[in-house]
């Protein structure tokens, strides 16, 4: 009975061991990964572009898909660049349930263009 404690002991102690190691080299990061890009946010009074004004430019890149988005039902961020690239940019997201579901996407401008830079729907 004494030898079975033990060897329990010695087996829950294993498997806790274990149990931390393993959590521990989940929560490391992947060696090949990219280093995430540090942003710069820009002072609102250097923003170039409003919000109505990034909303017609991605209306007018995607004619008649979106139309069902309203103006309430879009964020926008304010202008931000990037340390080793001075190009302003900035991002527009969309969010609206439709029919029980919830869409949602992100399109990020680029330049004094206003290119499209990403795209996600």
């Amino acid at each position: 009975m004494v030898i079975t404690r033990k060897i329990g002991a010695v087996v829950a102690s294993a498997v806790l061991s274990i149990g931390m190691f393993s959590s521990i080299t989940s929560a490391s990061t992947i060696g090949n990964g990219q280093p995430e890009k540090t942003r710069i946010q820009l002072a609102a009074a250097e923003n170039l572009y409003t919000k109505e004004d990034l909303i017609k430019k991605f209306r007018k890149a995607f004619p008649n898909q979106f139309d069902f988005l309203a103006v309430g039902d879009f964020q926008m961020n304010s202008a931000h660049i990037y340390p080793d690239d001075e190009t302003v940019r900035y991002d527009l997201y969309f969010t609206k349930n439709v029919n029980g579901k919830r869409l949602f996407g992100s399109v990020g401008f680029i330049g004094n263009n206003m290119e499209i830079e990403n795209f996600y729907y």
